[in-house]
């Protein structure tokens, strides 16, 4: 919800592959950047072979918004110079500025950990958006496969506040 997310500072949240859709969202901001306070983005991939849209990631850290990165482990063969653990470990390292919105789409399990670390630095849970996109199939409502709860993730969602997800 963009047009809700003015003057809002950006807190965005990505794990492996959900970095694409966080992407999209960073690139959308990004192209209308005055109508937006500070951004954030923490980033959290296996290892260092699995970092997504590396050229990205360097242009937004010299452009306008820090970028604070994770990894599980480093294999040998591996240079990695940024922090290294789970992506809770990372939010608790480098605790994200209050008052802000969180963007979150990756791994359900990394996502609720991570949302536990929020809340337990004071973010409210309206203020935490989390993707659950990863539960469809159709995605027009047809299959029931992402029914949770007597919502569809495709057609209710599939972004919610964490008090909505938490929920379903």
């Amino acid at each position: 919800p963009l047009k809700e997310l003015r003057g809002r500072d950006i807190v965005f949240l990505a794990g492996g592959v959900g970095i694409a859709p966080v992407r999209s969202t960073v690139l959308s901001i990004l192209s209308s950047r005055k109508r937006f306070g500070d951004l954030a983005l923490y980033y959290a991939a296996k290892t260092p072979h699995d970092v997504a849209f590396s050229d990205d990631l360097k242009t937004w850290r010299a452009e306008t918004f820090k970028v604070f990165q994770t990894v599980d482990s480093v294999p040998n063969e591996c240079s990695w110079s940024n922090f290294v653990g789970l992506a809770p470990a990372l939010l608790h390292h480098y605790a994200p500025k209050k008052n802000s919105m969180v963007l979150a789409c990756g791994p359900p399990l990394m996502m609720k950990y991570c949302v536990e670390e929020l809340v337990k630095q004071g973010f409210g849970e309206s203020d935490i958006l989390v993707s659950l996109e990863r539960n469809m199939r159709c995605g027009v409502g047809k299959c029931g496969h992402c029914m949770a709860r007597g919502k569809y993730v495709c057609q209710d969602g599939p972004v919610f506040t964490w008090k909505e997800a938490k929920k379903l």
